[in-house]
């Protein structure tokens, strides 16, 4: 999990956040190859990007605690993770709402995730239009 805008307020989060899951699903292959390669294993992810609240801070008892975020919103985006498949990176409506325009994506519908009582739109990203 990756947390755009939470300990420091970081402007045009959204955006960097959808641009570093780009970043890495495009720089992956070339390593990809490398430890296919070398090791013989294929290391293959998708991601999944959400913007809303979430409760952020130190969490958990005094002998450990961590840094995280809690609520509906990290848990949406770790459902569209899930459904990501290889190489993906699925954005929900509001994180497509929020880049029109500056972004290629393509609607691949409603889909239901694990919690949600309504089935979310999703978008799989296709590219940056504005760097």
């Amino acid at each position: 999990m990756v947390l755009f805008n939470g300990f420091v307020p970081l402007e045009d989060y959204i955006y960097k956040a959808v641009k570093a899951a780009w970043d890495m699903v495009s720089g992956a292959a070339a390593v990809n190859e490398s430890i296919r390669v070398h090791y013989g294993i294929d290391l293959a992810f998708g991601i999944g990007v959400h913007c809303g609240e979430a409760i952020v801070g130190n969490l958990g008892p005094s002998f450990r605690k961590d840094y995280t975020a809690i609520g509906d919103a990290v848990n949406t985006a770790a459902r569209l993770e899930s459904n990501a498949k290889e190489s993906q990176v699925l954005i929900s409506r509001d994180v497509f709402d929020a880049l029109r325009g500056r972004i290629e994506a393509e609607s691949v519908g409603e889909i239901p995730l694990k919690g949600k009582s309504v089935p979310l739109e999703v978008f799989l990203l296709k590219g940056l239009t504005i760097e």
